[in-house]
């Protein structure tokens, strides 16, 4: 589920499944028929933030291709580059403070200090990670044989799906 630019104010009323959407290869992805997942401002049940409709087997089933198809241009992309990708994401996130700010406070009924908190740890976390590409490396060791040596190398894993406490 992605959120793509909400405007949800107590004066605005949302469309139900134009806020939220799935997002698979590139593009956002809403399937038929009414939203199941429904947010609402945890202050006023009565005040509806978002919706989204679950995914369906064949959905995920897209969604697990297109993610496949995408790995081997992602596994040989250098693990530096993979890391600016987050860099990026951190530096939109900080672009974007207050907003995401205002969203968590309205999502999660926080107070507005607090959610800037989330707000900073989340792009702390991300600069952080994003910085592990250049860390990211192996290992040597010598061998029994003085014309070779052994050596550990870590690589990207492949496609994996999350679930999420939301």
């Amino acid at each position: 589920m992605v959120a793509t630019s909400p405007s949800a104010s107590a004066s605005a009323t949302p469309q139900i499944g134009d806020l939220y959407a799935h997002w698979i290869d590139g593009r956002r992805v809403r399937p038929d028929g009414s939203p199941d997942l429904v947010r609402t401002n945890p202050a006023s049940s009565s005040d509806v933030l978002g919706g989204l409709r679950s995914a369906d087997l064949d959905l995920v089933r897209t969604a697990v291709r297109s993610a496949a198809a995408a790995w081997p241009t992602w596994r040989n992309t250098p693990a530096p580059t993979r890391g600016h990708v987050l860099l990026e994401a951190a530096r939109l996130m900080d672009k974007h403070r207050a907003e995401l700010a205002g969203l968590v406070a309205l999502e999660e009924g926080k107070a507005l200090k607090d959610a800037r908190a989330e707000v900073q740890r989340s792009i702390n976390i991300t600069e952080f990670m994003g910085g592990e590409g250049r860390r990211y490396g192996g290992y040597t060791s010598g061998s029994e044989s003085a014309t070779k040596f052994a050596f550990t190398t870590r690589q990207p894993l492949g496609v994996v799906a999350c679930i999420t406490p939301w």
